[in-house]
């Protein structure tokens, strides 16, 4: 049986204002039930009376679709065609709950030869004709609207666009695709922006989820690297992609005004190139919060190609990690090792940066002196050894020698439009434009059978010196998607699914080389690593809002993960953040620094979650993350003077929930509730759970509990900064908690 350990490290974080964090838990607000529409809206898509299932309605302004379980309404206003409603039709809930003005339906986004760009969208168009079909036999009702072909200004030669809505029976979805032929000569597409919705959601007010980065409130893009997964959820309104080829896109979303879907087609800019959707963009009700429609999500991708392949080993132990300073000697990475493990009394893996000679060079051979034995001497005593290997840059400016290398590189670095290698430098991020510009880190596009060649040597020399049994790729899913524009690497320029299929290629081919026994991580998270990738390395709670598991709701028990490491902060926050992602299933990373003797609380802390992870390894390693029982009473907060609410920065003050809970449960239905205390002091928690559903409660020693209960709710005291078990039965756990 394959020998597993906890893997992981440290890395620093950032700040922003102190704010609260709430449990991802929470019930959902109420409000959008309220919501109304008035002006412009309603007077455009006013019906003269409800519509049935499967009917469809057509006024002078106003075109209406409903399966019975969603309702679309399209309005017009002049000559702009923009969506009007889309209505819960189960719940009487308007989900488009603003009363902001129309926005097109489509926009694009033209580049001519000049490099100069202009926009076209359903205003500028003109008006649309419109097709309504019902399809009874397949269960489907669509809508077609059509554009004449158009001469935008500026530019020679065509535009022609179609847009489809389609519904089908049963679904709380609407599915959306569109189709532009293009025959201008003089200027290629650059973005197509489809759907185009009003006013999602409150302003100010949502639960935009997706993870780790984005699950606030967001007033902005959400671009390509930061799609592990291709859903939103702004209350119970349900935004999704459902595309199993992960093309390059983006999501633009401004609560209480604006959502829109920004694809990048493939041949972006080039003159006559057309573009037809080859997806449904789904928008729809979830019934609820992000859990339903995380839920949604799931039924979607439990059909595409990655599920089957998630999760090849069951052996799961506690995982815990150890880092350490660029300058200490590999021995003494070893040696530390060895006594974090004999303290934690459980399994622990070294997470190996900086063990070559020249930080992110692609060439990491010669290793530094003393590495290959340390890392040997590790595997022999139990403690697995991961070192980190960049599968992104290419760093050309250390020395003379290295720029000589990446002459011979240069064909295969990633272009921008211009012509440019290493388009990386446009990244907002300070410190990474800093990072690019000084070192010179160009990406290598991934498509590039040079880069899955190159890396796969590298790895397997790393194997072959080192014996590590484990192997992490930096930047594996957060690297930033710039698009290559080089025809020469065997894609199309720009957009479309390059990016994903070259991706494909090159961790398929790192997977062949050091077979399936090798455990591979990498950072971040993405649905489209799970064939090739066993662990993702997660991040943390960062800003005032949710951070809600959906990654964890959909793909729990098909994905290892491991959390970002935790340093220069209040204990209270060190013990949050590594309690709240280890509810959810990640393990922690820590370094040496818990050794210190000012930190033993947190020692004793992180020995706990350990001894429970063992305890509860079924549950961790073969159960799915369901809804947890709501508290019978709030557990209060606690408020922290040092917070790190980003990598880089001084810590901040915050506020977040004393307790929290996760609830996990087989397949036969017996569900594990897990309970934590992030408090110094001991607490009493009440939770809505019944006497009859109770199997055991137990503390991570295994001792068996007698459950006090009241009523209908359970009453637990928890030691400081502790956990426990409640295992609920089969036979009543089998409906949501």
């Amino acid at each position: 049986m394959t020998r597993w350990v906890a893997v992981v490290m440290a890395v620093l974080a950032a700040t922003a204002e102190a704010g609260r964090i709430v449990s991802v838990w929470d019930p959902p607000s109420a409000e959008e039930a309220s919501s109304s529409r008035s002006g412009e809206f309603q007077e455009a898509a006013k019906l003269a009376k409800p519509l049935g299932p499967f009917q469809a309605a057509r006024t002078e302004r106003a075109v209406w679709l409903s399966n019975g379980v969603i309702e679309v309404g399209l309005a017009r206003s002049g000559t702009t065609v923009s969506v009007a409603s889309l209505r819960d039709v189960r719940r009487q809930v308007e989900l488009l709950a603003g009363d902001g003005p129309m926005r097109p339906l489509w926009s694009l986004m033209l580049r001519a030869q000049t490099g100069k760009t202009s926009e076209v969208d359903a205003h500028s168009a003109g008006a649309a004709s419109v097709e309504i079909a019902l399809d009874k036999p397949s269960g489907q009702l669509a809508t077609q609207l059509a554009w004449k072909p158009m001469t935008p200004i500026g530019v020679n030669g065509t535009l022609a666009v179609k847009a489809e809505i389609r519904l089908a029976e049963g679904e709380p979805f609407v599915r959306w695709r569109i189709n532009v032929e293009n025959r201008l000569t003089d200027a290629g597409l650059w973005r197509v922006d489809f759907p185009v919705l009003p006013n999602p959601g409150h302003a100010g007010k949502s639960d935009v989820l997706m993870q780790p980065y984005l699950c606030r409130a967001h007033d902005g893009e959400l671009k390509g690297h930061l799609f592990h997964l291709q859903f939103l959820s702004v209350g119970s309104l349900y935004l999704a992609a459902h595309d199993p080829a992960h093309h390059h896109k983006g999501f633009l979303l401004r609560t209480g005004q604006e959502f829109r879907q920004q694809a990048l087609p493939p041949d972006a800019g080039v003159a006559g190139a057309s573009y037809e959707q080859p997806y449904d963009f789904v928008t729809g009700t979830s019934g609820g919060d992000w859990f339903d429609a995380a839920q949604l999500y799931r039924q979607w991708a439990e059909k595409q190609a990655w599920w089957a392949s998630g999760r090849r080993r069951r052996d799961v132990a506690a995982w815990l990690t150890v880092g350490h300073p660029l300058t200490q000697e590999p021995a003494a990475v070893t040696k530390k090792a060895l006594e974090l493990r004999d303290a934690l009394g459980a399994p622990v893996g070294i997470h190996w940066y900086n063990w070559y000679n020249k930080p992110i060079a692609p060439r990491l051979f010669p290793v530094k002196k003393g590495f290959a034995e340390a890392a040997k001497a590790a595997e022999a005593a139990g403690v697995t050894v991961m070192p980190y290997v960049s599968i992104h840059y290419w760093t050309k400016s250390w020395d003379g020698e290295l720029w000589k290398e990446f002459e011979q590189v240069r064909p295969f670095a990633c272009r921008s439009v211009e012509g440019i290698e290493g388009d990386e430098a446009r990244r907002e991020d300070d410190h990474y434009r800093v990072q690019v510009q000084k070192q010179g880190c160009v990406p290598i596009c991934r498509y590039t059978d040079f880069w899955a060649n190159y890396l796969a040597e590298q790895v397997k020399r790393l194997r072959a010196e080192s014996g590590c049994s484990a192997v992490y790729f930096d930047m594996a899913a957060t690297a930033p998607r710039w698009p290559c524009f080089d025809r020469a690497h065997g894609h199309p320029a720009g957009g479309g699914d390059h990016w994903a299929r070259g991706n494909d290629k090159l961790l398929a081919r790192l997977r062949h080389t050091v077979g399936q026994e090798v455990l591979l991580s990498g950072e971040g998270r993405y649905e489209g690593h799970i064939p090739f990738i066993d662990m993702d390395l997660t991040g943390y709670w960062r800003g005032e809002h949710n951070l809600a598991p959906a990654y964890d709701a959909i793909y729990g028990e098909r994905r290892l993960s491991f959390a970002s490491a935790v340093e220069d902060e209040d204990a209270a926050a060190i013990v949050f953040k590594l309690g709240a992602r280890w509810l959810h299933g990640a393990t922690p990373r820590i370094g040496p620094w818990i050794l210190e003797p000012n930190h033993a609380d947190i020692l004793q802390f992180v020995r706990q979650l350990a001894k429970m992870r063992s305890r509860a390894a079924p549950f961790f390693n073969e159960g799915r993350l369901v809804r947890p029982p709501a508290w019978a009473s709030s557990p209060g907060f606690i408020r922290c003077e040092r917070w790190k609410l980003e990598k880089r920065g001084e810590p901040a003050p915050m506020e977040f929930p004393a307790a929290e809970r996760s609830a996990w449960r087989l397949a036969d239905g017996t569900t594990a509730v897990l309970l934590m205390n992030f408090d110094a002091q001991r607490r009493g928690l009440s939770l809505n759970i019944e006497r009859r559903t109770i199997r055991h409660l137990a503390d991570p020693g295994g001792n068996r509990l007698e459950p006090r209960v009241l009523g209908s709710t359970l009453q637990v005291d928890i030691p400081a900064r502790d956990v426990m078990v409640c295992v609920l039965s089969a036979t009543t756990a089998s409906g949501p908690l």
